[in-house]
């Protein structure tokens, strides 16, 4: 059979998704009216039954959407977990891999290769959130741990590729090196977090507004975000506006409970260790 490359889609999707014809009318239309030959949607959580499984939802509908909407207008998205469409001409010429964060991989290569790829604001493919702590940080981990692979594979070529606007190689290495950054960052704000409560009882009023003042900024800066997201894409916002402070409060926690996963990816490259479980679901 003779498939044309340039129009034959191939879309990438997990068993545990939903979505219906509108989600694929959007991506069709998406290639038709654009030269990109990789379209990635954004990812919902549909099972929102508890805290851990609202955030993150939280996580990939607002913080991911951003980054990707981020990463679309400095140069190109990346392939990213779940819903994404790439030509049949892409897949072909760049070819899936093996490693920890496949998907990403295949979008470097992509780059390298003079492929480029856009973001899907307006629909999504719901998936199932992971309702495990356990299970939830050895996916983390295993996303973690693939970054790193693809730093070292990729990072090189990244940055001597002659066809890449700097924007896109600073952004790339940035969000790979993240891990590697993190070692510095949270034992830097656990100090500092620390050195704020000392001072709030020697000096209570100075230390007291420092603290809400880091708090007021913090949860500003969230809020804008996320009433930007809210107005570029179909998401309906909360009708009770104290859930969504209580949504931006509880964010806080849970990216402390995940700040640690850097440290197990990074143990577990070191010492070669390169095996993963498939995020187990209900």
């Amino acid at each position: 059979m003779n498939y044309s490359l340039g129009k034959t889609l191939i879309g990438i999707i997990d068993a545990d998704s939903h979505f219906d014809s509108d989600y694929l009318r959007e991506v069709v239309a998406t290639f038709q009216n654009s030269f990109y030959d990789l379209v990635q949607t954004r990812v919902d959580v549909y099972n929102t039954v508890d805290n851990l499984t609202i955030m993150q939802n939280f996580e990939f509908s607002i913080y991911n959407a951003l980054l990707q909407m981020a990463r679309t207008n400095w140069g190109s998205a990346l392939a990213s977990g779940n819903g994404q469409f790439v030509t049949l001409k892409m897949a072909k010429n760049v070819g899936w891999s093996s490693s920890l964060l496949e998907d990403c991989e295949f979008s470097l290569k992509g780059l390298l290769k003079g492929y480029y790829g856009t973001f899907l604001n307006t629909v999504s493919v719901k998936q199932e959130g992971v309702s495990n702590l356990n299970k939830l940080i050895r996916q983390r981990t295993r996303w973690c741990q693939g970054g790193l692979q693809c730093l070292r594979i990729y990072g090189g070529a990244i940055m001597k590729a002659k066809h890449l606007q700097t924007i896109v190689k600073t952004f790339i290495i940035f969000f790979l090196m993240v891990p590697y950054l993190s070692i510095i960052v949270v034992p830097s704000s656990i100090i500092s977090v620390s050195v704020l409560i000392f001072y709030a009882f020697y000096r209570p009023l100075i230390g007291l507004a420092i603290i809400f003042t880091l708090l007021f900024t913090e949860n500003l800066v969230n809020t804008l975000m996320i009433e930007k997201q809210w107005h570029e894409s179909n998401l309906e916002p909360p009708k009770n506006h104290l859930k969504i402070f209580r949504i931006i409060f509880s964010f806080a926690f849970y990216r402390w409970v995940l700040a640690f996963i850097p440290y197990r990816a990074i143990i577990r490259q070191l010492k070669g260790n390169d095996s993963w479980l498939k995020t187990a679901h209900s």
